[in-house]
């Protein structure tokens, strides 16, 4: 289940109609957020999955300051939830306090969604986005030196007004030279009233359609080399149904439902929805991992 821990954005990045649309940024009570937590564990709800427009900012409005560690270790305290899993944290916010909390705290899922939309200065600021290159990539490197491996889900935006081809050949390399575990790509299109849809430059869809395509292969490439560190280790993996192929699938806690990659495995066993089992990993697909349940491995 979903549990929104906040409505509105303060961000106002160019590109996005939200704030005009929702109005400002405004946290939700800790103690309501709570109890919906434990209403829903009772239910039978094992992964709770913590969205807002920007998690990482959660609580700035009541105390000044972010609260979103504290509200995770509180959600931690409800004995009937498995899985924690964080969305839409911004860059500039995640700081060594979440960083440290998603590294000790085992229902933590070892996940965090990081919208980054780009990573050259210039669009960065024309996107009124507060990242900037270097400290993206000096967040980028806190993550994975930490002992726990954590997944990391990023989007970019390309053909943003402006973006010139050597700005999106710095995105490129960025990608190729930071692998993130997931990747979502979108072409730039203009949202009524917002500023992006009046700035000058903008890209040809031919242009966005071809950069596109370059930025998604080179993360296949990535992932064609990244994903083979799974093969031969066992996971335990959330089951979720089976597929047309006759295979079982779930997502281990470095897939979020309905965005990422799944595991597909086989079992001799009757599984059903909610369990989790020890999954072998055996290959990778394109995106994919494909396994066997462990108690059939060596059968």
């Amino acid at each position: 289940a979903y549990i929104k821990i906040a409505e509105g954005c303060d961000n106002r990045c160019s590109y996005c109609a939200i704030p005009a649309i929702r109005g400002r940024y405004r946290s939700r009570p800790l103690g309501e957020l709570i109890g919906e937590a434990g209403a829903l564990a009772a239910r039978g709800v094992r992964e709770l999955i913590v969205t807002a427009q920007d998690t990482t900012r959660y609580g700035t409005d009541r105390s000044g300051k972010p609260a979103l560690a504290e509200l995770l270790r509180a959600l931690c305290g409800v004995p009937e939830l498995k899985w924690i899993r964080v969305l839409y944290t911004y860059p500039e916010l995640v700081d060594r306090e979440l960083a440290a909390l998603l590294e000790s705290e085992p229902r933590l899922c070892a996940y965090l969604d990081i919208p980054l939309q780009h990573i050259s200065d210039p669009v960065l600021s024309a996107m009124n986005r507060r990242s900037s290159r270097s400290g993206i990539k000096a967040m980028y490197a806190m993550l994975r030196g930490l002992d726990r491996h954590i997944a990391l889900r990023t989007t970019y935006i390309v053909g943003f007004p402006g973006e010139s081809e050597p700005q999106f050949r710095e995105l490129l390399s960025f990608v190729e030279d930071h692998p993130f575990d997931h990747v979502g790509a979108f072409r730039f299109s203009p949202e009524d009233g917002t500023a992006a849809a009046r700035m000058r430059g903008q890209v040809s869809g031919r242009i966005k359609r071809e950069r596109l395509d370059r930025l998604m292969e080179a993360q296949q490439r990535v992932l064609r080399r990244w994903n083979r560190r799974h093969i031969g280790r066992t996971y335990e993996v959330l089951v979720e149904g089976i597929g047309e192929d006759g295979l079982y699938e779930g997502r281990t806690e470095y897939q979020a439902p309905g965005i990422d990659s799944a595991v597909r495995f086989r079992s001799g066993e009757s599984l059903s929805p909610g369990m989790f089992v020890r999954v072998a990993i055996e290959s990778v697909a394109e995106y994919d991992w494909i396994g066997v349940h462990a108690d059939d491995a060596g059968k």
